[in-house]
């Protein structure tokens, strides 16, 4: 009976190793708005390394949305502040999102179902 346990707990922890290290080496990718733009239309699936930066002028309206036939599709927005500053602005696991951002550095990146396709809308206004 013990063997079994120590097998599955065993198991577990490589699985666990081996995504924590591949989530560690997915480098965002820097994506621009488009000259003329106020939108960036981002496509991907998830399970992968679908990480990107992107930079609005402080105090922009924001508005993110996923599209997906995956129901479980979310996004995360997160703040990228360097090292020397302190606190972090987090908005987990979004379908749609319509916030005012104080910062002008972020990171967005897409979970759910692995393998599913899905398409991230992020829109700057002025307010």
């Amino acid at each position: 009976m013990k063997y079994p346990i120590l097998f599955a707990i065993t198991l577990t922890f490589l699985v666990n190793c081996f995504f924590a290290e591949a989530n560690a080496q997915c480098t965002a990718k820097r994506v621009a708005f488009p000259s003329g733009s106020n939108a960036i239309t981002l496509t991907g699936k998830t399970g992968g390394c679908n990480k990107y930066k992107f930079k609005v002028d402080s105090g922009q309206r924001v508005r993110v949305k996923i599209t997906s036939d995956d129901s479980r599709a979310r996004f995360h927005l997160q703040w990228d502040a360097t090292e020397d500053e302190t606190g972090t602005e987090l908005f987990e696991n979004q379908t749609s999102l319509d916030q005012s951002l104080e910062y002008p550095d972020w990171l967005i990146w897409a979970t759910g179902t692995a393998g599913k396709a899905f398409t991230l809308t992020i829109t700057a206004v002025d307010e």
